[in-house]
């Protein structure tokens, strides 16, 4: 028995080289829409999950939960950014990400998971970082632990500050999200500065409710450290919107606008934070 403990000891640091800034790190790919994505070994097979800061717990569509023949762990209230249901549970045990251990995770299931290339199994939500900081490095297309955490972690989601177009925002860092999108408030305030209308869309939620949303082209947008020249977000009046009391207008900055960005997330039981850098900061 105590001939195997180096062996271990060597185990448990080539899983912590994975996560240091030094190494390679985690590789991140992109999918035909937007998303940067992961891939999670479980003991029935790889996952590729959507790396979503803008949610608590991670998801699984109904086919990769049956594929892997996954267990039910009850149901579990799901709110998303057009509203609120019921959604049942799985449970996820011994899943690795590049080689470190994953906390047992309870997804909820997706029947209408927007991912229009067809190519996901689910998102990986904040739920898998607890207790950790790391950096998702946007351009360079990894993720790595946060040897000196940016931020100290508060209840909710990950938000910062910025300003679209000089006005100021307060923004929801949510890499999960494929476009952007401003509050009515951010939308009325760009109308009357002029801003140019890019038609229509619409916003379908992970319950496949759809919002209809109008597109605007902004000259810049600001995030701490990261700028973003010429970009098209979408105003919609979301019902996450309702539930925020921000002074400021909302902006949720998805995996457009942070393209290119190094996002510093930190995590714990209660909540999340995050910094985001530019290229310039690497």
């Amino acid at each position: 028995m105590a001939a195997a403990a180096p062996a271990l000891a060597l185990a448990a640091w080539l899983a912590l080289a994975a996560w240091t800034q030094d190494a390679p790190g985690i590789p991140l790919t992109r999918s035909a829409d937007g998303h940067f994505v992961v891939q999670v070994e479980t003991p029935s097979g790889p996952l590729h999950l959507a790396l979503d800061t803008g949610a608590q717990v991670s998801a699984l569509t109904r086919a990769a939960a049956e594929r892997l023949a996954l267990a039910p762990a009850g149901d579990a209230q799901l709110d998303t950014l057009t509203g609120s249901g019921t959604a049942g549970r799985r449970r996820l045990s011994g899943a690795h990400l590049g080689g470190t251990a994953l906390p047992d995770l309870s997804p909820v299931l997706l029947d209408n998971a927007p991912d229009s290339a067809g190519a996901l199994d689910g998102f990986l939500g904040l739920d898998a970082f607890q207790g950790e900081a790391v950096r998702i490095d946007l351009h360079a297309l990894r993720l790595t632990r946060d040897a000196a955490p940016a931020c100290t972690p508060a209840p909710g989601l990950p938000q910062t500050g910025g300003s679209v177009d000089s006005i100021r925002v307060h923004v929801r860092i949510d890499t999960g999200l494929a476009g952007s999108v401003g509050d009515p408030e951010l939308g009325e305030r760009l109308d009357a500065r002029g801003a140019r209308a890019q038609g229509r869309g619409v916003i379908t939620g992970a319950d496949g409710t759809q919002i209809s949303a109008r597109l605007i082209e902004v000259r810049r947008i600001i995030i701490d450290g990261h700028n973003v020249e010429r970009a098209v977000i979408a105003i919609a009046a979301l019902p996450v919107f309702e539930d925020t009391d921000a002074p400021l207008p909302v902006l949720i900055a998805g995996a457009d606008v942070l393209d290119g960005a190094v996002i510093r997330l930190a995590a714990n039981a209660d909540g999340a934070c995050a910094r985001v850098e530019g290229r310039e900061a690497r």
